[in-house]
């Protein structure tokens, strides 16, 4: 693998590293509330406008590729992400919220760009663009669960890092071990496979510190799922389409057997008492409009429709599914269920 690429291209990935920082959420809160004494919610008149400029950069950069000929063709998952997007700005018509669906499902419109440009990366500025990212993000958020716990640590002694919360650093620390597998894997340069191990051993102490559940069963999932993918890529394009199809069946009974035995218990887990409960509630309210939902990134923002009070706390469904009911109806929910299948499916996800 090589590494050398145009200064140009360089930019252009540091330029859509920083805006998906700025997409995590965690950083411009925190930035927020801290340093400009600010409420912090969508809203304010520096999260609203620091989101839109995020957005227009990875815009611009996404331009840079269809200048340079090099945007990929459309996949499936881009035309359903399209189609989610279009549901999105459409359901200002109906939103309990119309002036907030306007400007965020605009937002996503760039968003679904900028996916474009960045599913258009070749394979080394992606994993740069992914290992940066994720490592930055864990990095900084132990500089401050060390040198400002007030801020790092959570009332439960969870660590949060920059974010709102652990759930939101877990996913980054998953990701951050997963980029840097892959960099110890393909890389042959020294330097960079010993720093890629050293973000690997701290992300994985980083994940374990914020105890979240969730992020480290989508970790396991995630290492299973790429495993067995690319082994059975590799094994068809070897030639050896029998094994192949074999692997592929004994993974398949290896999950359903794993699901079988531990699925119960993890689902009755006390980290998940209250996330039942929450998605109980949401899908409960999801079913008032099940075919169009309440408008999308709307229904959060509408007090009289936050009771009991555990809806009004939580800020989201924790659920990309429910929360796709609730703001789209189940047309949105088959366009996000579309587009995780064809993540798993797509050839370039598995090279």
């Amino acid at each position: 693998m090589t590494w050398s690429r145009t200064l140009g291209s360089w930019i252009r990935v540091a330029a859509l590293g920083g805006a998906m920082i700025a997409f995590t959420n965690g950083p411009l809160f925190l930035v927020a509330r801290r340093w400009y004494d600010r409420p912090g919610t969508w809203e304010d008149p520096f999260i609203r406008p620091a989101i839109v400029l995020a957005t227009l950069v990875a815009v611009a950069a996404t331009l840079t590729l269809a200048l340079e000929r090099r945007l990929a063709r459309p996949t499936l998952a881009l035309v359903a992400g399209a189609v989610f997007t279009a549901m999105a700005v459409w359901s200002k018509r109906w939103s309990v919220r119309p002036d907030l669906t306007e400007w965020r499902s605009l937002v996503y419109v760039g968003l679904l760009i900028a996916a474009w440009g960045i599913a258009s990366l070749a394979f080394e500025e992606m994993l740069a663009l992914l290992a940066g990212v994720s490592a930055i993000s864990v990095v900084v958020s132990v500089l401050f669960v060390v040198g400002s716990p007030r801020i790092g640590i959570d009332g439960a002694g969870d660590w949060r890092g920059v974010y709102t919360n652990p759930n939101s650093l877990g996913p980054l620390c998953a990701l951050a071990i997963i980029a840097g597998l892959a960099v110890v894997w393909v890389s042959s340069q020294r330097y960079l496979r010993a720093g890629a191990l050293g973000v690997i051993v701290l992300s994985g102490i980083t994940l374990l510190g914020t105890r979240s559940v969730t992020a480290v069963l989508a970790l396991v999932v995630s290492l299973f799922a790429a495993t067995t993918m690319v082994a059975i890529r590799h094994l068809h394009l070897s030639g050896r389409v029998r094994q192949s199809w074999r692997l592929l069946a004994a993974t398949g009974a290896t999950a359903v057997l794993i699901v079988a035995v531990l699925g119960e218990s993890v689902w009755n887990h006390d980290n998940f008492a209250t996330r039942r409960e929450l998605w109980g509630h949401v899908w409960e309210r999801a079913m008032v409009l099940p075919w169009k939902g309440f408008g999308f990134f709307a229904f959060w923002d509408e007090p009289s429709q936050l009771y009991p009070n555990l809806l009004a706390r939580s800020g989201s469904a924790h659920n990309s599914a429910v929360e796709a009911v609730l703001g789209l109806g189940f047309g949105g929910l088959v366009a996000v269920l579309i587009i995780g299948l064809a993540a798993l499916v797509d050839r370039k996800s598995v090279v």
